[in-house]
């Protein structure tokens, strides 16, 4: 999902609501979301690289955060 997409999505919501996370995939658990941040994610190894990993390997952040 695109950062675009999101946004259409939230127009669409209760702009009151709490944003909840899912733990995984099946929504075994929740929580509040705590924060969100931007990063660089490697879908290939599931693997979100920190800032320090990012300057070491000349990445740039190519995705939002939503953190529990």
């Amino acid at each position: 999902m695109k950062v675009s997409e999101l946004i259409e999505l939230l127009k669409e919501v209760d702009q009151d609501f709490d944003v909840v996370v899912s733990s995984d995939g099946e929504g075994n658990s929740f929580s509040e979301a705590g924060g969100v941040s931007t990063g660089n994610f490697d879908p290939q190894y599931g693997e979100l690289l920190d800032e320090d990993d990012m300057r070491d390997a000349e990445l740039e952040e190519n995705c939002l955060v939503i953190w529990r």
